[in-house]
């Protein structure tokens, strides 16, 4: 056994410095591709925030969401900024499938610098690579941020090895859209509309997920998601009701191509909890909205008796 543990441990140490040089088959992520976020679930339920009572424990689950090789995560590096009024207890990375002695991480936590053995955390749309416990102070707003590390692999981005490569250095991209943007944000507020990512960028694809939660009083309710470009004005429905938007050609797009590929269920109907989730899809770049803020938000239909929260997305060039 302990011949075992110091061959593991002789093989970490050999392949992690091959993760830490420049290799020259790196590729910066594309798209909605290779994303790094932190989500309340490692699956498509996960949600990138979170309401809790001060002191008592909660979780989030660090993932490379859409990873482009198949073969996994066998290694990766990131560095965490958690606010004051949050006390991480608890950091478990996913271990390798094939090292019973689980990962190494040879940096000092809030920073990772990850092997986790000898093959690869296996792919999954959201690939759980650590979770995070942790509990705040108190009921303040907690954001927390991922950045590269201090001395990072890939200039300007956290990054991983897909497979049991070292040569195949990935660089991630913000699953929030950008690193000034919160992965996580705990005690935010409760609203009816809340959204994954705060930007998004004119110059490569992106993904948006909304959450719509108008709550069971609303259960099996038919809904619609609008957009605007210009505002939160108003827009009068029937019944008197006003949806937080200014009407524009944005908002006259969604009404004409809901449901397409890039409007994925933005018009539907709720579930018995009165919850749904659409998403935003732009597969290639957009450079004529950079710089404006995109607002969404929704009404429920016959009748139109509830009207969300507007939400903003941030387009930055």
């Amino acid at each position: 056994m302990k011949n075992s543990m110091r061959t593991v441990l002789f093989v970490l140490l050999l392949v992690i410095p091959m993760f830490l040089i420049v290799c020259e088959n790196v590729a910066l992520a594309q798209g909605h591709d290779d994303l790094l976020g932190l989500y309340t679930a490692p699956d498509d339920t996960g949600k990138s925030y979170m309401e809790i009572a001060p002191y008592v424990y909660g979780k989030m689950y660090l993932c490379v969401r859409n990873g482009t090789d198949l073969n996994g995560v066998w290694a990766w590096e990131c560095l965490f900024d958690i606010p004051s009024n949050m006390v991480v207890y608890q950091w478990d990375m996913t271990w390798g499938w094939a090292n019973p002695y689980g990962p190494l991480n040879i940096a000092s936590p809030p920073e990772f610098i990850v092997g986790v053995g000898v093959n690869p955390v296996l792919w999954d749309e959201l690939t759980c690579i650590m979770t995070i416990y942790f509990y705040v102070t108190d009921s303040n707003p907690a954001d927390v941020y991922i950045h590269p590390c201090s001395n990072p692999s890939i200039p300007g981005y956290p990054c991983y090895v897909g497979g049991a490569n070292p040569g195949n250095l990935l660089a991630l991209d913000w699953a929030c859209g950008a690193e000034q943007a919160p992965a996580f944000t705990v005690n935010g507020g409760v609203e009816t509309l809340m959204r994954d990512c705060r930007t998004i960028s004119s110059s490569e694809g992106c993904v948006v997920d909304f959450h719509l939660e108008a709550g069971s009083g609303y259960a099996n309710r038919d809904f619609f998601l609008a957009g605007s470009a210009t505002g939160t004005s108003g827009i009068g429905l029937p019944g008197g009701g006003v949806l937080p938007l200014t009407w524009d050609n944005v908002t006259n797009y969604i009404l004409n191509n809901y449901n397409n590929a890039m409007l994925v269920n933005f018009r539907g109907q709720l579930d018995p909890n009165g919850y749904a989730k659409a998403t935003l899809e732009k597969s290639g770049p957009f450079p004529m909205a950079a710089g404006r803020t995109l607002f969404f938000a929704y009404t429920t239909e016959n009748p139109y008796d509830l009207q969300s929260n507007p939400v903003g997305v941030v387009v930055v060039p």
